[in-house]
């Protein structure tokens, strides 16, 4: 049997569905645990992994503390040694004791550096560079872990990664696809580099890979996707995977890092600008393996979406009907309802730890993620679960009235208005609630933008059951129309229907 940690990030949530498609056994492991993931605390050096090891023939350990080059890490070196070091050889400690034959360390390419001359790929033999604190970290763990190999039976196989995208991503590759299916014209034409990246299931194949292949033993394998595209290359490919439109206008990338430098972007335009290549000949001679998935495949699953159809004027006429409404019933609302946000501010500020508002992560159209906000109604700390997976003894007092009325979702107001949300749609669900995703998936739904109410909502069906959730969200997207989106603000205003409600 096999052992993942860190299984509800973002790795994690791709290499279960790879697993259970190829009929392996696994156990899966989180801090928290919930949704079938067995929960181990903390992870640093002193976590207890006896009761997940139990049975357990290999390990693929991707629990970490990553840094986050767009909302910026709160991590510092002490906390990344915590975790990314002294939590990783503990784990490996206990794993070989335990009888465990093979460990898969899925380590990062900043162990390597963090850019490349271009032409001059990063390979597994080359001497590691790292120039941050979590790129050091990761190579005093993999160290570690070749040291303990070296006196015990267990095998350690490393693999660098590179940047990952697929369905759930965050961060600088998000924010790379918000730019270019804006629509707006970007200062990026003259940018000659070349960036390596990997689609999840890329990934998670060379993981399963690794896991079993009798040459993978005491390697260090470089992992990518097979084309290594330049800046204006990929935003024109994700530009094509969204069907959206995109010009890029000539401007010295020079000027752009200076930008960079004096906004405090230095790292994150860095990556637009400077190359960081990865070489994967070593790891496909030895394992025989190649990345199932081309780029532009990749793109379009991690988008949610092939290259859209064509759509007929009357639609493109009412999506456009939609939206202008949205923008101005929303800017309405956050005008005329400013003096009840500010006394709803108030008091949740003072009746809350963690301030008046509470950020989520959300699965957004075509699924982009995107940062949802609402009126905070739980105890700060409280695990980041689906409603209907949440208990009543985590709602504050102050919550149970906001949520009652649900003035909670006013702040959503903003999420509209930036259009990422419509006033009405399919509710937005986590990254981690993979059956959801999937069972909208399935049925187009995420083509329309996620809504603060929606038929589903008004029916009363939650996200503890998917199917029929879907199949509620894929008939709106069928009869949507702005008739049909009044009647249910109404609903929604007059009290029908409760949604996502919390268990007992």
């Amino acid at each position: 049997m096999l052992l993942i940690t860190g299984a509800s990030g973002f790795v994690g949530q791709g290499l279960m569905p790879t697993l259970q498609h190829r009929d392996i056994l696994f156990r899966a492991t989180s801090r928290h645990g919930g949704d079938g993931l067995v929960a181990v605390g903390d992870i640093d050096g002193r976590t207890d992994w006896s009761a997940a090891l139990a049975g357990i023939d290999t390990v693929v350990h991707l629990a970490a503390v990553n840094q986050n080059v767009v909302e910026g890490s709160p991590a510092v070196l002490a906390e990344y040694r915590s975790v990314n070091v002294e939590g990783t050889l503990n784990l490996a400690r206990q794993a070989a004791a335990a009888g465990v034959k093979r460990f898969v360390f899925v380590s990062s390419i900043k162990v390597n550096g963090e850019a490349t001359a271009k032409g001059k790929p990063f390979r597994n033999t080359d001497a590691p560079a790292p120039e941050t604190d979590y790129g050091r970290t990761k190579l005093e763990a993999e160290q570690g872990l070749q040291a303990l190999s070296d006196v015990t039976e267990m095998d350690v196989v490393t693999i660098r990664s590179p940047l990952v995208y697929g369905p759930g991503m965050r961060g600088s590759f998000q924010a790379l696809v918000r730019l270019a299916t804006r629509g707006v014209p970007l200062p990026f034409a003259s940018i000659d580099n070349r960036r390596s990246m990997v689609y999840l299931e890329n990934l998670t194949d060379l993981i399963v890979t690794a896991a079993s292949h009798t040459n993978a033993a005491g390697g260090t394998f470089m992992v990518a996707d097979a084309k290594t595209p330049s800046t204006p290359e990929l935003i024109r490919l994700i530009a094509s995977a969204t069907g959206s439109s995109t010009l890029l206008l000539p401007f010295p990338p020079a000027l752009l890092e200076l930008a960079g430098g004096l906004t405090g972007k230095r790292e994150l335009v860095n990556r637009l600008t400077r190359s960081l290549e990865v070489d994967i000949a070593e790891t496909s001679r030895r394992l025989g393996w190649t990345p199932p998935f081309e780029m532009r495949e990749g793109l379009s699953r991690a988008l949610g979406t092939t290259r859209p159809q064509k759509t007929d004027m009357t639609s493109t006429l009412n999506q456009g009907i939609k939206r202008a409404f949205d923008f101005c019933a929303a800017l309405a609302g956050l005008i005329v309802l400013s003096p009840v946000l500010l006394v709803l501010t108030l008091m949740v500020r003072r009746s809350s730890a963690g301030g008046a508002f509470f950020q989520q992560l959300r699965v957004g159209r075509n699924e982009v993620p995107f940062t949802c906000l609402k009126f905070r109604t739980m105890a700060a700390g409280t695990p980041d679960v689906g409603s209907h997976d949440a208990a009543e003894a985590w709602i504050t007092p102050i919550g149970k009235t906001l949520r009652a009325y649900k003035l909670d979702e006013l702040p959503q107001l903003v999420n509209v208005l930036k259009g990422e949300m419509s006033l009405v749609g399919p509710r937005p669900c986590l990254p981690t609630q993979l059956d959801v995703i999937a069972a909208r998936r399935a049925k187009g739904v995420f083509t329309v933008r996620p809504g603060i109410t929606g038929l589903a909502q008004i029916a009363g069906i939650d996200m503890s059951t998917p199917e029929k959730l879907a199949a509620a969200d894929a008939e709106y997207v069928k009869t949507a129309s702005l008739w049909h989106d009044i009647a249910m603000i109404l609903g929604s205003v007059m009290g029908k229907g409760k949604g996502d409600a919390v268990r007992k």
